[in-house]
């Protein structure tokens, strides 16, 4: 939740204009926090945004399972301001300036204060590297039928998503053989899960049949690096182990979009 302790807006005839940066959950969150405490005479808000429509990138996992849900996960982004001197532009920015963001495209925007919510980069099908709707669908059908068509499938990395990515396609295709491997000693291993939900995590994912190796890493060789096709490949582990699989997901590596 924002909290306003202090404005610094100066009493004139023009608004004050707050420029946000990304229109994911975070630039979103806050661009409705802002204009729910800000009226509309006070101050006006533009969200900047690549893509056409908002990814419910929290969805993609479970449509993995369900692609009739697939639609569902990319929102229009008609009705996020109830004001309509606030407004949501698509592009992307090449520069950022004191008082101004210059796109790609050569449009200039002013400010009067900048928020940067460009979030973060994640392997699909978490997140996809798209600015469009209908080829972020089309990308997310196209893993959901190699999904479909493997027999074996590899996950590698045992957090959130790692995890709920096994989940949903062992619960969806019981018949086929999911492994996931992670490199640390405990699944779901962050700050904010204990070790009781690790376990409990752990106890789950293998009652629905699926093969959880702990404190291994797959090593990928950088000459056959993992391709996004069905076809059966060998892996090795830091400890030797052979992991065969017809399709591999890799649910690690989070960074932060400088770009």
């Amino acid at each position: 939740m924002i909290r306003l302790y202090a404005m610094n807006i100066a009493r004139t005839s023009k608004a004050f204009h707050i420029v946000i940066i990304g229109g994911s959950f975070a630039g979103i969150r806050a661009a409705q926090e802002l204009e729910s405490l800000l009226l509309p005479h006070i101050a006006t808000i533009t969200v900047i945004e690549k893509r056409d429509q908002y990814f419910y990138n929290l969805g993609a996992l479970r449509a993995m399972a369900k692609p009739e849900l697939i639609d569902l996960m990319w929102l229009p982004y008609d009705n996020i301001f109830r004001h309509q001197q606030n407004k949501i532009i698509k592009g992307e920015v090449s520069a950022v300036y004191p008082n101004s963001v210059i796109l790609k495209d050569g449009r200039k925007v002013n400010f009067d204060s900048l928020l940067v919510a460009t979030g973060s980069i994640y392997p699909p099908p978490c997140k996809v590297d798209t600015t469009s709707n209908m080829k972020g669908k089309a990308e997310l059908r196209m893993f959901s039928e190699m999904i479909h068509e493997s027999d074996s499938i590899l996950v590698i990395g045992g957090g959130p998503t790692g995890v709920g990515l096994a989940a949903e396609i062992i619960t969806e295709y019981p018949s086929k053989i999911v492994i996931l491997i992670h490199s640390g000693p405990r699944l779901m291993s962050t700050e904010t899960n204990s070790k009781s939900m690790s376990r409990k995590t752990h106890r789950k994912l293998k009652s629905l049949g699926v093969k959880v190796y702990l404190n291994e890493r797959v090593v990928v060789p950088e000459k056959d690096p993992l391709k996004y096709r069905v076809g059966g490949r060998w892996l090795e582990t830091s400890k030797g182990r052979m992991i065969f699989s017809h399709f591999q997901f890799l649910c690690n590596g989070i960074k932060f979009d400088t770009s």
